[in-house]
């Protein structure tokens, strides 16, 4: 995947842009996407991507892990589905990584423009 290729937004919202598509995330998973790409081909540990999405340990929920996992497996079902291919990797203890996105071209993907799936 060439970084030309694709584009992230972080304001006023966080859209991933990429061969006329287009996912509208969520402010955390937008917070999430963006951790991932400032290192790119680097993972990113779960517990410090949480203390980055939630600065303040007293209100760090308990079940932060949990809500990480679910907004890293919401993310790739809304790409998946708008038909854009990502390298968003998980490892069980490295953390998770993301360089970029691209169209597929395999006729994967529910259509076209704009996927709200991931708007809270």
């Amino acid at each position: 995947m060439k970084p030309r290729d694709w584009r992230f937004l972080i304001w006023p919202e966080y859209v991933v842009q990429t061969g006329g598509r287009e996912v509208r995330l969520s402010r955390k998973r937008g917070e999430i996407l963006t951790i991932l790409l400032m290192r790119p081909g680097r993972y990113c540990p779960p517990n410090e991507m949480i203390e980055l999405i939630y600065p303040d340990p007293d209100r760090e929920p308990d079940w932060a892990y949990g809500a990480l996992k679910v907004h890293i497996f919401r993310m790739r079902q809304a790409f998946r589905e708008a038909g854009i291919e990502t390298d968003l990797r998980g490892h069980w203890y490295r953390g998770y990584s993301c360089t970029g996105f691209a169209v597929r071209h395999n006729g994967a993907g529910h259509g076209q423009g704009r996927n709200p799936a991931l708007a809270d």
